[in-house]
């Protein structure tokens, strides 16, 4: 009976556990942008896949095909250019 009761106290730390590091991966992912949707062109990038843009201050869903432009006709979304963002979260 020890053995049982020893065997389920396991089990609910493991899914505790395992539930906490669920939340950190969700939680760093919906900070992230993801830099393979986008592909750099002169006029600044082009959704090649519909994303989602998750940061402090903004959340956005981005179409496929949508240009992202700098300069007069900049995307810009709640006051952020979306190009600048993606130059602050995308090396290169």
């Amino acid at each position: 009976m020890n053995r049982a009761i020893l065997g389920s106290a396991t089990l609910v730390l493991l899914l505790a556990a395992s539930g906490s590091v669920a939340q950190e991966a969700q939680e760093k992912a919906d900070g992230a942008v993801d830099c393979s949707a986008f592909r750099k062109e002169e006029y600044g990038y082009l959704v090649t896949k519909t994303t989602r843009i998750a940061t402090p201050q903004l959340d956005v869903t981005v179409p496929k095909g949508m240009p992202i432009r700098r300069g007069q006709k900049e995307a810009a979304v709640q006051g952020q250019n979306l190009a600048d963002l993606i130059d602050q979260n995308c090396a290169g």
